[in-house]
């Protein structure tokens, strides 16, 4: 097995169909993997290959943006090495998690991961089912960057359909920050400072769309 190791870096499409490549060949492969070599598509279907094998080749595309398409069926494969390749492919922790999943990874298990042939597509329908899984963290993003984030989020909600309105999530986030952080200004009968603040951030959106 450590002889076809080379064959990564020398050719785009690698089939090790049916060879019963055992713990020692997934690390090797795993390993090689890591180094982000030339291969652009991996076939081991039916190798024999447990959770714990495809855990390791699953670690290796934290560091691999050239290999696009990976079949691992007809592996003993069960739900431990599905969530090995979930928190590489598609974290759901937090909204940072998800931006740093590999993007270009295709698994035959996993049809609905990184299905764009666009990886910052596949980067933008991660962002936009977060807005669904990490909804509360809305609320803890600094005022500042409510902009950036939603121009991201509407650019990406017709790659999953999505429902996500971003005038809702203005209102909610806006709404948050008001009763957590402006507070009247004591000094005279003004309104409060921070409004003002807020109607430059509206601008600022409009314009960021």
């Amino acid at each position: 097995m450590l002889a076809f190791i080379p064959v990564l870096f020398r050719f785009d499409t690698i089939s090790f169909d049916n060879n019963k490549i055992g713990s020692n060949g997934a690390t090797l492969i795993a390993n090689g993997l890591a180094l982000n070599p030339k291969v652009n598509h991996m076939s081991l279907h039916f190798n024999d290959l447990r959770d714990g094998e495809i855990s390791k080749i699953a670690a290796s595309l934290k560091t691999n943006t050239n290999l696009r398409k990976l079949s691992l069926g007809g592996n003993k494969i069960t739900i431990d090495a599905i969530n090995s390749l979930f928190d590489v492919l598609h974290a759901c922790s937090s909204f940072n998690a998800a931006y740093d999943s590999n993007h270009t990874c295709a698994v035959d298990i996993l049809p609905k991961v990184n299905r764009h042939e666009n990886p910052r597509d596949n980067m933008l329908s991660k962002l936009i089912l977060m807005t669904d899984i990490c909804v509360g963290d809305l609320e803890e993003i600094p005022i500042e960057l409510v902009p950036r984030l939603l121009a991201l989020l509407q650019e990406g909600k017709e790659l999953n359909n999505s429902q996500f309105n971003s005038l809702d999530a203005v209102f909610k986030v806006l709404r948050e920050w008001a009763t957590k952080f402006v507070l009247p200004d004591h000094t005279n009968s003004g309104p409060c400072h921070a409004l003002d603040k807020v109607g430059d951030l509206v601008d600022s959106f409009n314009k960021s769309l």
